[in-house]
């Protein structure tokens, strides 16, 4: 098979897949629905409902994503304690928490 005649085949295939590829794409939807993200039956999601059913809910809320250092974790003290210290950031909040040291090793 010629060289040319190759490519053209390549580029065929390659618009091909590319309009499907754009087809698709406009067919997303996204479900923003809390409760599609657990399984039908699942016991955590029928009590998050009855307890939603009793005191509504309140979907008022902000995620936030914390990254410690290489080498720590987030629940390591140091990095506990300056994430309090930078909730000035939250002038405003109420109290949001608290950090206190808890020994590793019983005390005898």
């Amino acid at each position: 098979m010629p060289l040319r005649k190759l490519a053209h085949l390549i580029l065929l295939a390659l618009g091909i897949v590319t309009g499907l590829a754009i087809f698709f794409v406009a067919q997303l939807r996204f479900n923003y629905n809390f409760n599609d993200f657990y399984p039908a039956g699942d016991p955590d999601l029928d009590y998050y409902q009855q307890y939603s059913g009793r005191f509504g809910n309140d979907n008022d809320y902000v995620l936030l994503g914390l990254e410690a250092p290489a080498g720590q974790t987030v629940f390591e003290p140091q990095f506990l304690t300056r994430l309090i210290r930078s909730r000035a950031l939250f002038s405003g909040a109420a109290t949001w928490c608290t950090l206190r040291r808890q020994p590793t090793r019983p005390t005898q």
